[in-house]
């Protein structure tokens, strides 16, 4: 038998297995896997607890959402509601007032052609009245001179109802016609200055602005003739000659107006274009009134030697203006259009001689630091040839 060395390491002895020890390692095992058993069910009905409580929380989201969007949605509808209802009052309280404005402006409007007519009725019988104490004054002028009276210049005389209308056609339309009643008459002057006032009345009324008027005494009030009222060299007229304008001078000389009539001495005032028309339809008959005697008058000259004034060519009537104080410059103007810068004769005073058709005139006079219509006292011509001006 070998023998074992003393050096060698001790041999393990093998030990071996009995039944007793596998069994006890079997139990180990199977409380181990009853325990995660037990922990995959506790795990499973834990998980289970979670989902439902998830699925109860989603449902509880989902009715409030519904719930929100319902309330929103009926919000939204009551507030458009509201804002239609508010739409309807509007426009219900829109149409309302627009009614009554409709009414006021009526009214308005009925009112102001109202006064229109009454101003009409009023123009029309003061220049009635006028016509009769120029008659009155024409008779005692020819009175006092020891001539024969002329016929009565009456109001029912055809030929001044016929004038009349002549008159007022051109006031309103611009357009003067004299062969109706005279076959030849000098009236180009007349004719210009028909045409200058109905173009300024029609623009002023257009852009609803009234007309500047002055006073003429024993007269009243007449419609100022911007065209030839500016205080400029370049606007100084001659007789027969006429300054035009433009619609944007019109409304600038319209402006100027007042300051125009107080350096010329001369009370300024404004009135409605109709009611100008009306003034200036009147003093227009009455200022052609002795042009058309004259052309109807059988002589062929006066006591002047001036020729017939039926003729058209005529140069008018010799006038002599005369002052107190020399080197004054003489202006003169109808008085249906009074004008303040129409220059008379072409030279200084005193004495100007001039020509002026028949017709009736105011005079005025510039210099030696003054300017100024005498009174602004109509004069007829004829009988009046000589004008004396006491004032300047």
């Amino acid at each position: 038998m070998s023998g074992r060395n003393a050096d060698d390491p001790p041999r393990r002895r093998r030990v071996a297995s009995t039944p007793s020890d596998n069994v006890a390692t079997d139990s180990d095992v199977m409380l181990l896997l009853r325990e995660l058993t037990g922990s995959v069910d506790r795990l499973v009905t834990w998980a289970g607890q979670t989902s439902h409580d998830i699925d109860r929380l989603s449902s509880n989201v989902e009715r409030g959402l519904a719930s929100g969007r319902e309330e929103a949605a009926e919000l939204l509808s009551r507030i458009e509601h509201e804002l239609s209802a508010l739409a309807e009052r509007a426009t219900s309280r829109s149409e309302e007032t627009a009614e009554v404005i409709s009414r006021v402006e009526h009214g308005v409007s009925e009112r102001a052609r109202a006064a229109e007519d009454r101003s009409s009725e009023i123009a029309q019988l003061l220049s009635k009245i006028e016509r009769r104490l120029s008659t009155l004054e024409d008779r005692h002028k020819e009175a006092e001179s020891g001539q024969a009276p002329a016929a009565q210049a009456d109001t029912d005389d055809p030929s001044d109802k016929v004038l009349e209308a002549i008159a007022n056609k051109a006031a309103h339309t611009g357009d003067l016609d004299l062969r109706q009643i005279v076959p030849q008459v000098a009236a180009s002057d007349v004719a210009g200055s028909v045409e200058d006032f109905h173009s300024v009345a029609s623009t002023l009324a257009f852009m609803q602005r009234p007309y500047p008027m002055v006073e003429l005494a024993s007269i009243g009030w007449a419609p100022l003739d911007l065209g030839n009222s500016v205080a400029s060299d370049a606007r100084l007229s001659s007789p027969g000659s006429r300054a035009r304008v433009s619609p944007a001078e019109m409304v600038d000389l319209a402006q100027r107006a007042p300051d125009e009539a107080k350096r010329m001495g001369m009370r300024f005032n404004t009135l409605p274009v109709p009611h100008a028309r009306t003034i200036f339809a009147s003093l227009l008959a009455r200022f052609l009134r002795p042009r058309v005697e004259r052309a109807n008058s059988r002589t062929t000259s006066d006591m002047h030697g001036s020729p017939h004034q039926g003729n058209p060519l005529s140069p008018g009537l010799e006038v002599v203006v005369h002052t107190n104080r020399p080197g004054l410059r003489i202006f003169y103007a109808p008085i249906y259009f009074p004008a303040t810068c129409l220059v008379f004769g072409n030279s200084l005073s005193t004495p100007v001689r001039g020509y002026l058709d028949p017709g009736i005139y105011i005079f005025g006079a510039e210099g030696a630091g003054m300017t100024i219509f005498e009174d602004t006292a109509p004069r007829r011509i004829p009988p009046d040839h000589d004008i004396y001006m006491l004032h300047v």
